[in-house]
């Protein structure tokens, strides 16, 4: 794999995680200030930002992480001699919690409201 190709795809795969880490970030404190304010106004707009924030920036930056992941992962790993079944068993961590982000957000994971 050419360096230049190789430098985009890892810092692609950085910038994406650490984007994907700040969304969850701000939908944590969306959360927050949702269950512990008084004001249905707040409760209301805090649960419908959470709930875009969710599904237009949390899925996408989280498939985009996984599959820029997908590229490098085998890349680094050789380079540092990483077990395959290590490199495996974290490509399937990363599609598992992908799975319980997209059922938690479809309601699978909270009561309806």
């Amino acid at each position: 794999m050419a360096s230049h190709f190789r430098k985009f795809t890892l810092t692609a795969h950085v910038v994406l995680s650490v984007g994907w880490l700040g969304a969850v970030v701000a939908y944590l404190a969306l959360a927050v200030a949702g269950l512990t304010s008084d004001t249905p106004l707040t409760v209301r707009a805090a649960f419908l930002s959470m709930d875009l924030i969710g599904w237009y920036v949390i899925v996408p930056f989280a498939l985009a992480a996984w599959a820029a992941g997908l590229v490098v992962l085998p890349v680094m790993a050789s380079a540092a001699r990483r077990p395959r079944r290590a490199r495996i068993v974290t490509i399937h961590a990363i599609a598992l919690l992908l799975v319980v982000v997209v059922i938690h957000l479809s309601g699978g994971g909270m009561s309806s409201h």
